[in-house]
């Protein structure tokens, strides 16, 4: 069992990404923590994604970086890409994997036949969105999806869509 199993969280981490992932950014929305050593209260903010069901607590690096992609103002970034990986960082005097947002341009490149690539996660996006407004439940994907685990599921869902369509006069309320 991984400790993710064990401990689930609302919120992405570090030990659950096995490589740099491209994904869509659904809404960015200020969250409350509560520091539990002192006992107080914290706003932070929180990007969500079309891709995953976890939210990524964004730090100051970055929301740096998000910012030098697309613009200081988080209410203009649904719908835009970034590129999640992992690095090892020094904090709290120790080195610790963290999560940082990184440059597209310096992103590596899926694995030919192995990586969901951008357009199929898109597609996906789309796909749930059609299947959300007609009522289908979608589980969520894991943000390590290969390819073709995406492409079966992406049929599988088409398919519950269209076969909505076919009980319902070929009409889809979108």
């Amino acid at each position: 069992m991984k400790t993710a199993d064990v401990f689930p969280s609302r919120y992405l981490k570090a030990e659950e990404l096995d490589e740099d992932l491209i994904v869509t950014i659904r809404e960015v929305v200020m969250e409350t923590f509560t520091d539990r050593e002192r006992g107080t209260d914290t706003e932070k903010p929180v990007a969500y994604f079309e891709e995953l069901e976890k939210g990524l607590i964004i730090n100051k690096t970055n929301w740096s970086q998000i910012a030098k992609q697309h613009g200081d103002e988080s209410d203009e970034w649904p719908g835009k890409a970034i590129v999640l990986t992992v690095m090892d960082v020094s904090a709290f005097g120790d080195v610790v994997s963290a999560i940082r947002v990184r440059s597209q341009a310096k992103s590596a490149k899926p694995k030919p036949g192995d990586s969901a690539t951008p357009a199929l996660i898109k597609r996906w996006s789309d796909l749930v969105k059609e299947a959300q407004k007609i009522g289908i439940e979608v589980e969520p994907i894991a943000g390590n999806i290969g390819k073709d685990e995406l492409i079966r599921r992406g049929k599988q869902l088409k398919d519950a869509i269209d076969s909505f369509a076919e009980t319902n006069g070929g009409v889809t309320p979108f």
